[in-house]
């Protein structure tokens, strides 16, 4: 890949982000400014001593990687640590506070509750109200106050903060993670006579501005006379505001590879920039014109930014495509360059927060867009078409597989599902995703025909992914791909693309090499996860969900679909392909360990043996007093579907009779090996 030799930005991003990377796995590894000066320093000495010519030159460039690399390990550092005099968690262990606090967000509706991002701006303490720092998630219970608030009011709450948890069942998403990288730390939960929205406050910013403007036009689409999935997707694709589509549209979109069009980033604002170009180029007959040309795209590019709230996918997107229209102004439109440039924006966007380097959709933004500036006028070569119609669909394969190339590290470890149809799903929903958000901008004037249109392309936009939404032969679902997976992919994709442009045997041998080991690393996996033998009962609020794991076969009992994806399908994929069968069972037995189940639908069993050693109570199902008389327990497990009152009341029952006691409430899923 000899072509990054021309990309001399990536010499000075690549360190910055190994510092980033080293800072945030290895939190004791800040060091002190002096320290770093000092290392900085030593290491400029050592390396110049008794050197001439071209090792100067490399020892300038280890010095920089050097300087770079600690530098971004001090940043990191700096931006986890919260200012202990300011931030509202030095109240967080009071039982109840009252706090002001900002909306920074538009309002999500839940089904019990309002979801609030808020900015905390002051806290009242023994002297009065101190001013405060820090991003706190308050869930309002619904009221019709509630559902009148706006972004950029102020409200005054009376609340416990409540720090994020941890994933509570195996290999959930680590939602206390994601919120950290956004600086949010506590969660509260307010009802509807605990908060007050303060009158003839609203805060003018621009930032605000621009999140009333995507407010109003999330309401006005509200207004216009469209389908409610119409209305969702319209709301998606011009402001970014997903939260309202339906799961199930949503899980269509995911299976056929098009649920990037649902989230306004670089793909948006990518093609805005390329109509605008396109309509411009008569302005390209000499420089001065072209200058006027960038000023001008680069205003409707902000402007469009401001209508999304300012949101980070298209600020992100935003400072991309400014700095690649003005490395084409002065620089020569070739791939490299842009590359640099690319390079370019990540380390100012990184330079600012460097915790955006654990953001998902930041890697997918860029990877997506180095992939299509590399691979793609390399894929394009491979077939010359002989018209305009064949030309423009054979470039928009070629794109999305160099953008699938690059991204696909990262989709299979975070989603653990490949889209076999997506190049030819990706042909068809993009175009028409363009054609109705430039529609969705026309409804907002209540042109009724418009609604008709948009109406009649959405549903079918929506019938046509729904084509692919067949486990199987439209997409691969549950993939057990984990971090080391991920890696050893990364290295096959640089060595094959380094095999197919240098033509070097070594890079083939490397790849052999690769290959074979990741083969045996596989193979180890796989044997691991189905020797494994284990009872799993998942934390799922106000539902019971349980699964039993023998070698290749589990058997699944979960009276709940709507918390499976998130709470119990990654931990069903770590078991590696195993066959899943749903059943309800009541018993389980395994050598000496036996696991009853009692329910509010079952019976106590009148035939049971002593055999029973664990017994899961769900429903609030606690049988009586001589009940426990009969067995020999020695753990008894309560699940989310029991109250809070009789997890209390059993936990108290095995004090009692010294029996151990797992509430997966308290302690998230209790897992048995078996």
């Amino acid at each position: 890949m000899h072509d990054l030799n021309k990309i001399p930005f990536l010499r000075i991003l690549l360190p910055f982000i190994l510092g980033i990377l080293i800072s945030l796995y290895y939190a004791n590894s800040g060091l002190p400014f002096v320290l770093l000066i000092g290392i900085f320093l030593l290491g400029t000495m050592l390396l110049f001593i008794k050197r001439t010519g071209n090792q100067v030159n490399h020892s300038l460039l280890f010095v920089l990687d050097l300087f770079l690399f600690f530098f971004a390990l001090n940043l990191t550092q700096n931006s986890r640590s919260i200012d202990p005099c300011t931030h509202y968690s030095n109240y967080s262990n009071i039982d109840t506070v009252f706090w002001v606090g900002q909306v920074d967000d538009i309002p999500v509706n839940k089904p019990r509750s309002l979801k609030l991002n808020l900015s905390v701006l002051k806290i009242k303490n023994d002297t009065g109200y101190s001013n405060c720092q820090g991003n706190v998630i308050a869930y309002v219970q619904n009221s019709q106050v509630a559902n009148n608030i706006k972004p950029g009011n102020f409200i005054l709450l009376k609340s416990i903060f409540q720090e994020v948890g941890k994933p509570q069942n195996p290999h959930a998403f680590d939602f206390k993670k994601y919120l950290a990288i956004h600086s949010v730390y506590h969660t509260c939960y307010v009802d509807s006579n605990s908060f007050s929205v303060l009158p003839n406050q609203i805060s003018r910013s621009l930032w605000q501005m621009g999140l009333a403007i995507k407010y109003k036009i999330i309401k006005r689409l509200g207004e216009v006379d469209l389908s409610e999935n119409a209305r969702t997707i319209c709301s998606a694709l011009i402001t970014g505001f997903d939260d309202d589509i339906d799961k199930k549209v949503l899980e269509s979109f995911s299976h056929s590879g098009t649920l990037h069009i649902l989230s306004v980033s670089g793909l948006h604002v990518g093609l805005i920039y390329l109509v605008l170009n396109y309509f411009l180029t008569f302005l390209d007959r000499n420089k001065k014109y072209k200058l006027l040309q960038l000023i001008f795209i680069s205003l409707c590019l902000w402007l469009f930014a401001l209508i999304t709230g300012f949101s980070a996918p298209v600020l992100r997107s935003v400072i991309m495509f400014n700095l690649l229209g003005f490395g084409n102004l002065y620089f020569r439109n070739k791939a490299a360059n842009q590359i640099n440039i690319l390079a370019v924006s990540a380390f100012i966007l990184l330079l600012f927060n460097p915790l955006l380097v654990q953001d998902i959709g930041f890697l997918l933004s860029y990877c997506a867009l180095f992939g299509i500036l590399y691979f793609s006028p390399k894929i394009y070569k491979w077939y010359e078409p002989k018209n305009k119609i064949a030309e423009s669909v054979w470039k928009s394969v070629a794109v999305s597989f160099s953008a699938t190339i690059t991204t696909l590290p990262i989709t299979l470890l975070v989603f653990h599902q490949f889209p076999i149809w997506f190049a030819f799903a990706n042909l068809i929903i993009v175009p028409l995703s363009f054609a109705i958000l430039l529609l969705a901008f026309v409804a907002l004037f209540k042109l009724t025909f418009i609604s008709s249109i948009i109406n009649f392309l959405t549903a079918f936009m929506i019938s046509f992914i729904s084509i692919f939404n067949s486990d199987g032969w439209s997409f691969i679902d549950r993939i057990d791909f984990n971090f080391v997976d991920a890696v050893f992919l990364v290295l096959v994709l640089f060595f094959t693309t380094s095999l197919l442009l240098l033509r070097s045997y070594k890079f083939a041998l490397y790849l052999m090499m690769v290959v074979i080991l990741w083969q045996l690393y596989g193979l180890g996996n796989s044997y691991d996860a189905k020797a494994k033998n284990e009872l799993v009962v998942y934390q799922i609020p106000r539902s019971s969900c349980t699964s039993i794991k023998n070698k290749l076969n589990t058997v699944l009992s979960c009276h709940d679909t709507n918390h499976y994806s998130i709470s119990v399908k990654p931990n069903l994929i770590s078991y590696n392909n195993t066959n899943i069968t749903t059943s309800p069972f009541n018993f389980c037995k395994n050598g000496a360990t036996g696991l009853l189940v009692l329910n509010e639908k079952n019976r106590i069993p009148g035939y049971f043996n002593f055999s029973v050693t664990h017994l899961l109570i769900s429903n609030n199902a606690i049988p009586k007093q001589d009940f426990f008389d009969k067995l020999r327990l020695k753990v008894i497990v309560a699940d989310g579907s029991n109250s809070y009152w009789v997890v209390r009341k059993l936990e108290k029952l095995c004090e009692e009779r010294r029996i151990h006691f797992h509430s997966t409430r308290d302690k998230g899923a209790f897992i048995l090996s078996l």
